[in-house]
């Protein structure tokens, strides 16, 4: 059991890995996508400013709506494939056990007063509305503009499948990054430790649960804490 659940340790490192690549790839577009229609308006500025604006905040919007939608799906299979692994380890009958998930509201995508990907995109869209603002008003040059706004292309090459991007650093989304990793892999988890919980009150084969943290630099202290407790699995 103890290989098989290490196996599966493994797999699960693979599928967020590749649940971030998703949502860092629909990023990408933003900026590309975005970034276009600001050299389009520099270009030509026959249009007064808050109509970019808005045109940004909307394109944005569009694409929080494809992340948000990836995730959930994404979710979505490895609740299912948890399943599935629980139940031929364990022996257990845990009949469609992800669908009886309402929604990926049961997991923190959606925890405290609001949405986390609004929490994390509205700080972006008031930034990014006062920077081209600025950037307009202080006559800079269509690069210094584009650099402001979406930061600066480095050599590095992102590719998810069949679609390429090429990594950057700076302007208004360079927090968005680490936030949106933290999103992907707190959600995964603790979807992973909704099914687990759900396998473990269904079998007499586990009896304890010992709390485990991966030490790195993103380890709250509040982890540190726990790690080396142990718990009954009821």
């Amino acid at each position: 059991m103890l290989d098989e659940l290490f196996k599966r340790s493994i797999i699960m490192v693979r599928e967020e890995k590749g649940i971030w690549y998703q949502m860092y790839r629909i990023l990408l577009q933003f900026r590309e996508e975005a970034t276009g229609r600001v050299f389009r308006f520099l270009r030509g500025q026959v249009a007064p400013v808050r109509t970019l604006q808005d045109s940004l905040s909307s394109l944005l919007d569009d694409k929080v709506q494809q992340m948000m939608k990836s995730l959930q799906s994404q979710l979505r299979l490895i609740a299912e494939r948890e399943s599935a692994f629980w139940k031929k380890t364990l022996g257990l009958p845990l009949k469609n056990y992800p669908r009886k998930l309402s929604s990926v509201n049961d997991a923190p995508l959606y925890s405290g007063s609001g949405n986390w990907f609004t929490k994390i995109f509205e700080p972006v869209k008031k930034r990014m509305r006062k920077i081209v603002q600025y950037s307009i008003s202080q006559n800079h040059s269509i690069d210094q503009t584009l650099d402001k706004v979406f930061g600066k292309d480095l050599p590095k090459e992102i590719k998810v499948k069949t679609w390429r991007g090429t990594e950057f650093q700076g302007g208004v989304l360079a927090k968005v990054r680490k936030s949106l990793q933290t999103l992907v892999t707190t959600s995964t988890y603790e979807m992973v430790s909704k099914v687990r919980k759900f396998a473990y009150a269904r079998t007499d084969r586990v009896t304890a649960l010992r709390s485990v943290s991966v030490w790195d630099t993103r380890t709250t202290s509040l982890c540190q804490e726990y790690n080396g407790l142990t718990f009954d699995s009821k």
